[in-house]
């Protein structure tokens, strides 16, 4: 039949292993905010080896896919996953059902839930603000130093909960300035309205009012060592709503950072030679935060939503309204595509495959910002580790597939 998408259906048993191992563990751990019991069971559980091992059987089975699955059309070449994400914005829409119905209980108007002008006008607004980094490169790094060293004072164990609240406080002088350091309140209101998300209400929060009060406040009394201080001269419109995109940045730069800055610390910290070279050189300290975020990618599942049908090469017709699936523990640790894929390599050269930060028109803006502060504040906590007392991963071994980095643990002085 004309229209009808010409991609094989996966077996019952396969479309079952794939809700099991990708989706079902992806949703039971939490979507916007990772809750820690079902972290560890899934850990424990070895939930994204058994991911891997699932996609890579399907891989073979349907000749590298995509094929269709319960939930929308799984991509399981990284040549597909490049075709997406390379895509344009009019074709394939970042803002699938469950993100919606998440993302609008505690960021309605977010750049990542957007479309048409709305996506452009909150894209050019976001760009433009963070084009601002390189003049204030060097107070965000010296930020993020001393508050490092603050913290490592505090020592003798660093763990997820002092670490994430450093890193926290680093997010809201970088984005608001000083005034707003102490306010760990404004963060715990952003984690309840993400935790609440994770259950997909549909609906915005009703902390939310307040907090966006409470965010326009401190836009209002920014200073320019800030990046709110510098919205007043970011074109804007009606339809953009700073307060809006800056809540994106806080969650992003306070809680996945602080993921992937702790996992990066747990495994350099027990490799001598990468420690060495990265606190003697910026570039690879970088490297070593972006194959962190190889290994244990914080988004575990990438989706699209295509707008229009879609024509694929070799001529399967793809639906308007597909979710296009792309799972990042898999694509990340292909073994029939990466030479090592279990291995912490930093040198080796970046695959298309890696979308740790997704790709194309849609690509994170803020890597810079990223990479800036995550390298800054992993220079002062290598050079005060002593031990990383838990977990204890190999060093010439192949890594574990999950790391969980609410049990690590590192003795510093």
């Amino acid at each position: 039949m004309a229209g009808t998408p010409r991609f094989p259906r996966a077996r019952p048993l396969d479309d079952l292993a794939v809700t099991a191992t990708v989706l079902a563990p992806n949703l039971v751990q939490g979507l916007f905010h990772r809750w820690r019991v079902p972290v560890r069971l899934a850990t424990l559980a070895d939930v994204d080896r058994a991911a891997v091992r699932v996609l890579s059987t399907l891989s073979r089975r349907y000749d590298g896919g995509p094929v269709r699955v319960r939930a929308g059309l799984l991509l399981l070449d990284p040549a597909d996953t490049h075709r997406v994400l390379n895509g344009p914005v009019e074709d394939y829409a970042a803002d699938t059902p469950a993100k919606r119905r998440g993302m609008s209980h505690f960021q309605p108007t977010a750049l990542t839930i957007s479309r048409g002008h709305l996506w452009r006008d909150r894209r050019t607004f976001t760009e433009t603000v963070l084009g601002r980094l390189p003049r204030l490169a060097g107070h965000f790094t010296a930020c993020a130093e001393q508050e490092t060293k603050d913290l490592v004072a505090a020592g003798p164990v660093l763990g997820w909960r002092s670490w994430h609240g450093t890193v926290q406080r680093i997010a809201r002088r970088i984005l608001f300035g000083d005034t707003a350091a102490d306010d760990q309140e404004l963060s715990e209101t952003l984690e309840r309205m993400m935790s609440r998300a994770n259950l997909l209400p549909g609906r915005p929060s009703r902390e939310l009012a307040g907090f966006h009060e409470r965010v326009g406040e401190y836009i209002r009394n920014a200073g320019r060592d800030s990046l709110a201080g510098w919205f007043t001269d970011t074109p804007s419109t009606g339809w953009t709503d700073p307060t809006g995109q800056l809540t994106h940045w806080l969650f992003a730069l306070g809680d996945t950072l602080a993921i992937n800055t702790l996992r990066t610390l747990a495994v350099v910290a027990q490799r001598p030679a990468d420690r060495s070279r990265a606190l003697a050189d910026d570039r690879y300290r970088t490297a070593c935060l972006l194959e962190t975020m190889r290994l244990w990618p914080t988004t575990t599942l990438l989706a699209r939503e295509t707008r229009r049908e879609i024509r694929w090469p070799g001529g399967g017709l793809v639906p308007a309204g597909t979710q296009v699936l792309i799972a990042s523990t898999y694509q990340h640790r292909d073994p029939d595509r990466l030479e090592h894929p279990d291995t912490f390599a930093p040198d080796a050269a970046r695959s298309p495959s890696f979308v740790h930060f997704g790709g194309g028109p849609q690509i994170c803006p803020g890597i810079s910002l990223a990479e800036l502060t995550g390298t800054a504040i992993l220079r002062v906590a290598l050079e005060h580790t002593l031990a990383v007392t838990a977990p204890r991963l190999p060093e010439d071994e192949p890594l574990p597939h999950m790391l969980d980095f609410f049990g690590i643990r590192v003795a510093v002085a």
